[in-house]
């Protein structure tokens, strides 16, 4: 059962594109053809597996001065492609009020609500991502732009502002033992991002259904297995700083543990990164889309130093 009063979270994410060599790329450029696509009703969506996605920009969502620019959006994902209606023109509704042959996806899954921050004197660009576990999500962002835009870049990369703190409180607890690892995969995770993940590419086969959410538990013996030795078989790391160059919100919807240490009995990965949680509900405001653009662009601009200072 979905939980529609959760509170919706987002994630920060310094991102850049991988331009190819003699082409140019300018991200706000490529926003405002999508939001004439939009005004136009001409969304140009596109096949991400099972997904199929786009971006929606209203006609008053681009904020822009000599500065600085603010790009206030939806990333869009149905997960039935071959049913993609609603989606296409941006509208959404409760699937029990879709027509009857209309398999829309759940509300609180269906639009990703984003802003991006681009600085025009820097060059900085930095993503501000709602997260859901149940959907494609940062990495269908990035696909989407590799997808449209193919003769201009090699793709999107992507660098998750994990926070100052996390690294100090990694190296605390890194040498404690562990005693059990909870840990769930994205829907949409694929046999490549498994490759060389160690114990959990040995799950790959049930991590891959897609009829199948999967849950892995590990439980270690008092003294075999430190915090830190796991990880690093995971992501074949050598010290605590390599770690906070990982995407962990790339792979992971769960990534807790219990360790045998008396002052951090406890560590989830997503209580400790850098992130935002929209104060009101988002089940309840989605038909005014307005106020959730006016709350994220309001916590950004008053925290914007302290945003683009995180790691």
């Amino acid at each position: 059962m979905i939980n529609y009063m959760a509170k919706t979270q987002f994630f920060f994410y310094d991102i850049e594109p991988q331009i190819k060599e003699g082409k140019t790329f300018d991200f706000l450029e490529k926003f405002k053809t999508i939001q004439k696509e939009k005004k136009e009703n001409k969304i140009k969506s596109f096949d991400i597996g099972s997904h199929r996605v786009c971006i929606v920009v209203g006609e008053k969502d681009i904020i822009e001065d000599d500065d600085e620019v603010y790009i206030l959006g939806k990333f869009i994902a149905s997960e039935d492609k071959d049913n993609f209606r609603e989606e296409n023109r941006g509208d959404f509704y409760d699937i029990e009020l879709s027509e009857e042959d209309s398999k829309i996806c759940y509300i609180e899954k269906g639009a990703l609500f984003f802003l991006m921050y681009i600085d025009k004197k820097t060059n900085k660009n930095v993503l501000m991502f709602e997260a859901v576990n149940f959907s494609i999500g940062i990495g269908g962002f990035r696909t989407y732009f590799r997808e449209k835009y193919p003769d201009d870049i090699e793709g999107i990369t992507t660098e998750q502002k994990l926070g100052r703190d996390l690294k100090s409180e990694l190296e605390r607890v890194s040498n404690s033992g562990l005693k059990l690892a909870r840990i769930r995969v994205n829907r949409d995770i694929t046999k490549e991002q498994l490759k060389g993940k160690g114990i959990i590419e040995k799950a790959g086969a049930l991590l891959t259904d897609k009829n199948i959410d999967c849950e892995l538990v590990f439980r270690f013996r008092k003294g075999k297995t430190t915090f830190f030795s796991f990880l690093s078989g995971i992501f074949h790391k050598e010290d605590v700083t390599d770690l906070m160059r990982t995407e962990f919100g790339d792979i992971f919807r769960t990534f807790s543990f219990q360790l045998d240490n008396t002052a951090t009995p406890k560590f989830n990965f997503f209580d400790k990164v850098f992130k935002y949680e929209l104060p009101v509900t988002k089940i309840e405001h989605i038909d005014k889309e307005s106020n959730i653009f006016e709350n994220i662009l309001l916590y950004f601009k008053e925290n914007k130093e302290d945003i683009l200072s995180q790691e």
